[in-house]
């Protein structure tokens, strides 16, 4: 599209008169009428102001496509650094969501048609559906949640694959199990729920939990290696005794709500399965 074109486009996306617009530039509603037809073009002055009057870059303005890296990179910076309040998670995350859109091949264009200060709509913008979704590919996949616990991870496979993390899944299998002891488990959202640096003895933790003592050696066990308890070796009253602080780490939650997804049953927005090797080598 020309730039004329473009002008009136995003103007009326932003639901301005001609006459708004120019009064906004300083310029007469005639020089904005004669942008649109192509007749003549803005003062470079100009530009970067029509260009933040219409809510759009200088390269959507122009419908320049061939965008540079690290201005991508910039312009993303200065869109969240810009934004910064309670909704900076839910902006960051609809500008993931964008990001698989384009992984798809489909690009969103009902952003620009969000009002300029309705916050919550353009936050919600592609993610406010309930369905999950992934992509599959050689070199990669990812996994979105859109539900009640939503989030967005990408991962990109390295170039000797997984496997060289996973090795032969030990390491892994000794986290699972310390999470399917029940009491273990009752401990870890214990944890999860007290805060960092609570302190407590091994008695206090077996009374909130509702562990045995005779378990509670294994438990404890458990949580020293999950790194989510500290040891703290100290006298009171002469006697020499141990107390644990709290590690709380948000890992367990994440993998809490990544495990969730095992139950989903739900429908995909987007899902592209294109993978055809093995998940390791």
């Amino acid at each position: 599209m020309s730039l004329g074109e473009n002008i009136k486009k995003y103007r009326l996306i932003k639901k301005l008169t001609q006459e708004q617009l120019a009064n906004i530039l300083f310029v007469s509603s005639q020089a904005v009428s004669k942008w649109e037809c192509n007749e003549n073009f803005p003062d470079g002055s100009l530009l970067v102001p029509l260009a933040n009057a219409l809510g759009v870059s200088l390269d959507i303005l122009f419908d320049n496509k061939n965008i540079c890296f690290n201005d991508a990179v910039r312009s993303v910076s200065d869109l969240i650094h810009n934004n910064k309040s309670e909704n900076e998670f839910e902006l960051v995350r609809s500008i993931c969501w964008h990001m698989q859109e384009a992984l798809f091949g489909a690009i969103e264009k009902s952003v620009f048609e969000a009002e300029e200060d309705d916050s919550d709509t353009i936050y919600k913008i592609g993610v406010g559906t309930n369905n999950s979704s992934y992509i599959l590919r050689e070199n990669g996949f990812t996994q979105i949640s859109n539900g009640r616990s939503p989030y967005f991870a990408v991962f990109p496979e390295p170039k000797d694959g997984w496997s060289q993390t996973i090795e032969d899944g030990e390491s892994v299998r000794k986290i699972f199990e310390c999470f399917a002891d029940i009491d273990t488990m009752k401990a870890v959202l214990f944890i999860q729920k007290s805060g960092y640096e609570y302190i407590f003895d091994i008695e206090h933790l077996c009374q909130k939990c509702e562990i045995e003592l005779t378990n509670a050696e294994k438990t404890m066990n458990n949580l020293k290696y999950l790194k989510l308890v500290s040891e703290i070796k100290t006298s009171i009253d002469n006697e020499e005794c141990i107390l644990y602080t709290t590690n709380p780490s948000h890992k367990v939650i994440s993998l809490f709500l990544m495990a969730h997804e095992f139950y989903y049953k739900g429908a995909y927005s987007i899902q592209s399965h294109w993978r055809k090797t093995p998940f390791l080598k």
